[in-house]
């Protein structure tokens, strides 16, 4: 069984938000901040949702070492649309007959897929602070728009490990 209640919130994102409990795990691993490598294999399409996503993630909260959870959002991302541009074309469900000529209707399993991917890429979206409601816990870095490049939004602050 897994672990009950919803995940901790990490203390950069608690520190950023102003709580006091970011200062509650002082062991806590702390990775650099900065953009992550984008995969080599990752595809032209997810390279694209990769370049938008960068944008939207507000400062200090991307990491080094979130290379491979965005790179899992953005190829899922672009499953995500081939899947609702097939579903935009097809019906939900295909009819089924048995050996006993009774027929019933049963769920694409493309349906199920997009649904999975549906919730897999909310909770994504949650963990970097996409969502709106996950924006409102985040207080962005105020900057005084002298920082070049990336730098103004990855150049969040950083937790000193105990």
């Amino acid at each position: 069984m897994g672990r009950r209640g919803p995940a901790p919130t990490p203390s950069a994102v608690l520190k950023l938000a102003g709580s006091w409990r970011a200062k509650a795990n002082p062991a806590e691993p702390t990775p650099a901040n900065g953009e992550p490598f984008i995969p080599p294999k990752l595809s032209v399409a997810a390279r694209e949702v990769w370049a938008r996503t960068i944008d939207t993630i507000a400062p200090g909260v991307l990491t080094v070492d979130n290379g491979p959870t965005l790179a899992r959002y953005c190829h899922n991302t672009v499953r995500w649309w081939k899947l609702a541009e097939w579903l935009d074309q097809n019906e939900d469900t295909y009819t089924v007959t048995d050996q006993l000529g009774n027929t019933r209707h049963v769920r694409h399993p493309n349906v199920i897929t997009y649904e999975k991917l549906t919730h897999d890429l909310l909770r994504c979206e949650q963990e970097f602070g996409i969502t709106p409601a996950s924006r409102t816990r985040i207080v962005a870095k105020k900057t005084d728009g002298k920082e070049k490049g990336k730098e103004r939004f990855f150049g969040g602050p950083r937790l000193a490990t105990g």
